[in-house]
């Protein structure tokens, strides 16, 4: 039998229902599942933001390390500078010492130094490779070799053996120093009679910038260059200027600390230093 009218329309209705249904679930699974393009960007975002956390706490690290070891290093360096003689203090006027660290056992220089300087007993070989001696009062000066400014000359010590010495140690930075020096050049040219040497150690400056100086001033008495402070290491100087008075027959008779203030003080001690009986 073939259907009515009515229930034509029945099954149309329920299919169309039937359709609009699945349209419907449809559309709700392709909300719940986003695009894969979507789904790409939001990875790249979140990768984005992962990455960015390690590079920051990288960063931080990498400071860190670098600000530690700027620490360290910058600690090391002062106490380096503090150590240098270059960095010695400058000293007011000062009484006249007769005391060295007394009994100071000097140590064995360093190698590398015998291109500039050498520095040993008169009766040894004239290089570091003596031990044993002392800078002390009463004892015999350590002997040294050093160059002129100019570099002509190789100046020792010993080459005054037989007259009075002032071995005065210094630099050109040194306001006390500069300030001395007209004293010690007026009693230089007074006591040439006697044989009087004063013998100057430039402390850790370089060749030109002490002949520079020197070229400025009326100063005839001998200069030399210690380079690299080992003499002035030796002599166990701290402060800028300090001179050793140094007897004829090469023992140390005392020591000054800090500038003469006067020529008159220096002619003082000159004075007692010439006093002081041979043998």
């Amino acid at each position: 039998m073939g259907e009515s009218s009515d229930e034509r329309q029945e099954h149309v209705g329920a299919d169309e229902s039937a359709l609009s249904a699945r349209v419907e679930l449809a559309d709700l699974d392709q909300q719940s599942s986003p695009d894969p393009t979507d789904r790409a960007i939001e990875g790249h975002s979140v990768a984005s933001v992962e990455k960015g956390g390690i590079s920051t706490a990288a960063s931080w690290l990498t400071t860190v390390v670098i600000g530690a070891f700027a620490l360290i290093g910058g600690h090391q360096l002062g106490r380096w500078l503090d150590e240098r003689p270059g960095t010695a203090s400058v000293a007011g006027p000062t009484e006249e010492s007769s005391l060295v660290d007394s009994a100071l056992e000097v140590d064995t220089l360093g190698a590398g130094i015998d291109r500039f300087a050498t520095v040993g007993p008169e009766s040894g070989d004239g290089t570091a490779s003596e031990v044993g001696l002392r800078v002390a009062l009463g004892e015999l000066a350590p002997d040294f070799s050093l160059p002129s400014p100019d570099g002509e000359d190789l100046i020792a010590l010993s080459d005054y053996r037989g007259s009075p010495v002032l071995v005065n140690f210094w630099a050109t930075w040194c306001p006390p120093c500069r300030h001395e020096m007209p004293f010690l050049q007026s009693q230089y040219e007074a006591r040439a009679d006697i044989g009087l040497v004063v013998l100057a150690v430039d402390v850790g400056e370089e060749p030109n910038l002490v002949q520079e100086y020197l070229s400025g001033t009326d100063l005839t008495f001998p200069v030399v260059l210690d380079l690299f402070g080992d003499i002035a290491d030796y002599y166990r100087i701290v402060t800028f200027p300090t001179t050793y008075l140094i007897d004829r027959e090469g023992r140390i008779a005392s020591v000054k600390r800090g500038p003469y203030a006067s020529e008159a003080d220096v002619a003082r001690a000159v004075d007692a230093l010439i006093a002081i009986p041979e043998g």
